[in-house]
């Protein structure tokens, strides 16, 4: 930001007498912020190796109350929101892209271009390293064919938990 205008002082002190003893000069700056003065949340990383609950992938921690709004701003003709676009990537991993737009209300028209509007992208990934573990150890099994089909009738029942994926997202397959 800039300065928008200087104002300069004289103090003067007085005796009881009216004599001049001391004076001096302040000057008073104020200032005008800009999009420029703005300091965007950074990029983060939340992995889940490095915590003790899936609580870190909630919706609430990955609020900007938790993950940081733009600073470096006092005006109140700034105005700021976000748009969350979702990536999922494997299990309870995903990317998150939180576009940011700041507008400074008293320089930004809609025909002007860009001036007073600036936009950030900020990249939140969510990083879920701890694999699937199955709940019962895989036993190998014998069947017996009945005859003169050669053909058995058995149902599988085999279970894996994951620590940030719910059970029902799951999916199981055999070669």
């Amino acid at each position: 930001g800039g300065f928008t205008n200087t104002i300069l002082r004289t103090w003067t002190v007085l005796d009881p007498d009216g004599n001049l003893v001391a004076q001096c000069e302040q000057s008073v700056h104020v200032e005008i912020q800009d999009v420029d003065d703005v300091v965007f949340p950074r990029d983060t990383l939340i992995d889940y190796n490095q915590s003790t609950s899936c609580d870190v992938f909630s919706e609430e921690n990955l609020h900007p109350d938790n993950i940081g709004y733009p600073s470096g701003i006092t005006c109140s003709n700034f105005n700021w929101f976000y748009n969350d676009i979702d990536f999922p990537l494997c299990g309870a991993s995903r990317k998150i892209l939180r576009k940011w737009t700041v507008i400074d209300w008293c320089t930004y028209q809609v025909n002007n271009g860009y001036t007073g509007f600036f936009t950030f992208d900020q990249i939140i990934k969510l990083n879920d390293g701890v694999d699937p573990m199955f709940s019962d150890p895989c036993v190998d099994i014998t069947l017996e064919a009945e005859f003169p089909e050669c053909t058995a009738q058995f149902t599988f029942d085999i279970w894996a938990e994951d620590n940030c994926t719910p059970a029902g997202d799951l999916t199981y397959t055999y070669v």
